[in-house]
């Protein structure tokens, strides 16, 4: 079969972007032939005899100009050839099934602003029109979504019939399972930044600080370390606003606790070198390092936002801080971890093996080919 992937922007490291690596690597695996539509390619792709590109012309100078630019002619040029399926990566209308990678437009900014201000700017009035034309129940398009909570927004605000939507897995690379050496990685991990081996190690994973909750990870650090005598660290990978968030550590009085590591490659080597995974994102569709520590072995805090926070749950509903967040809440889950750290390690070690953890590339070409 020949499939068309519709992606505005493809760069090596968003988590959009490597699914849609990963749903290529299935279908060229597969024998399928795939065309790539981008506006913007940043990082190279693999070369294959099935896969090829086409760098679709924008206009504009503002993002949503650009991007309403970029679905009219993405609409033309897709017309040019008959293809097989269409799958759009991007929230834009005219695919046979549509990645929603994010959430709720609508819901989202329906939260935030006025309904004359989503009516009146350019910015959100363009957006909401591309995800109308993706939801409303005159639309086509077969939904892969990521979690029932979407569901639930885009049938509130669009009526989208419930049929066109299915869940699909979490979606990690098998290279996350939890390593053989894990306990040598550990080691060399808190050699390289100095953390005790017998420290309690809490990490998260960001790059947009604020709005995967930094500042609320240092505030429960800073809470636990009245509560407790144990010697807790918090590791945070990424490279985000460090200098600002330093400050932020510094005026919990933990500068001394935080380890800020800057971006990185070898992520699934930072979650085994710690003890806890903590994730109280601000906004958050899925939250993916989260099945990423739970592949490891590592059990996870996370706020009630993050559409993989049920898999939090499996482990203890305790580890899910209830929205709208409350800076308590966080600190109690913490300290609840703290006292609970052996039972949840287990039950997270129990889930290291989950094959559901690596299905969605898969489940996506299924889709495709008509199996499902």
């Amino acid at each position: 079969m020949h499939f068309a992937f519709v992606l505005y922007r493809y760069f090596p490291h968003g988590g959009l972007q490597k699914d849609f690596l990963r749903t290529l690597h299935e279908a060229v695996a597969r024998g399928h032939k795939v065309t790539a539509f981008f506006a913007v390619q940043e990082g190279d792709l693999p070369e294959n005899d099935l896969f090829n590109i086409v760098k679709v012309p924008v206009k504009g100078w503002s993002n949503h100009a650009k991007m309403a630019s970029f679905a009219e002619n993405v609409k033309v040029l897709v017309s040019q050839k008959k293809y097989d399926r269409i799958l759009m990566f991007s929230r834009i209308p005219g695919g046979d099934f549509y990645f929603a990678a994010d959430n709720c437009l609508a819901a989202d900014w329906g939260r935030l602003h006025s309904k004359l201000t989503l009516k009146l700017l350019p910015r959100y009035r363009t957006f909401l029109k591309l995800e109308r034309g993706v939801f409303a129940p005159e639309s086509s398009t077969h939904i892969l979504a990521l979690t029932h909570k979407q569901l639930a927004d885009y049938q509130k605000f669009y009526r989208t019939q419930p049929e066109r939507f299915s869940v699909m897995p979490a979606g990690i690379d098998e290279k996350c399972r939890r390593p053989e050496n894990a306990n040598f990685i550990r080691e060399y991990i808190r050699k390289k930044y100095n953390i005790p081996q017998d420290a309690l190690l809490l990490i998260q994973v960001a790059a947009q600080f604020g709005v995967k909750g930094v500042d609320r990870s240092i505030a429960a650090l800073a809470h636990l370390l009245d509560k407790t005598e144990h010697d807790c660290r918090l590791l945070v990978a990424g490279g985000g606003e460090i200098e600002k968030y330093r400050k932020i550590a510094e005026n919990h009085g933990v500068g001394d606790k935080v380890v800020f590591a800057g971006a990185c490659s070898n992520i699934g080597e930072m979650i085994a070198a710690a003890d806890l995974m903590i994730h109280p994102a601000r906004k958050e569709a899925t939250g993916t390092v989260i099945v990423e520590s739970l592949a490891v072995g590592v059990p996870v805090i996370a706020s009630g936002t993050c559409g993989y926070a049920d898999y939090t749950a499996e482990l203890s509903p305790q580890l899910v801080t209830p929205e709208p967040f409350e800076q308590t809440d966080l600190n109690n889950a913490l300290l609840y971890a703290l006292d609970s750290l052996p039972e949840q390690t287990s039950k997270a070690m129990q889930m290291v093996n989950n094959s559901s953890f690596y299905r969605r590339a898969g489940v996506m070409i299924d889709h495709l080919e008509g199996v499902l």
